[in-house]
């Protein structure tokens, strides 16, 4: 993990200027979290504003649990967190 951080630490890097805001989507799956453990650690180090979004789309019986669980997890990594709900029309075939 330690390359992988590395070369995430590199691309922030390139682009970060103070009073920058990274706000990252945070689905629960394995790639968002791993996404917000590499912002937790680059925050270690840097002085960096973050924020993660769950956005809740109710597709899933689980949603909720699901935000429960983000909130909680962006918490362990000191990182704030917010569910967005959306209401999303599945008869509109789109």
């Amino acid at each position: 993990m330690e390359s992988l951080y590395q070369q995430f630490s590199h691309v922030l890097n390139t682009y970060y200027q103070p009073q920058t805001k990274v706000v990252v989507a945070f689905s629960g799956g394995v790639d968002s979290r791993l996404l917000l453990e590499l912002l937790r650690r680059y925050r270690e180090e840097n002085s960096l504003s973050c924020h993660a979004v769950y956005v809740h789309h109710g597709l899933s019986e689980n949603a909720d649990i699901w935000a429960d669980k983000c909130q909680v997890w962006a918490k362990q990594a000191g990182i704030s967190c917010s569910v967005e709900r959306v209401n999303l029309d599945t008869n509109s075939g789109e």
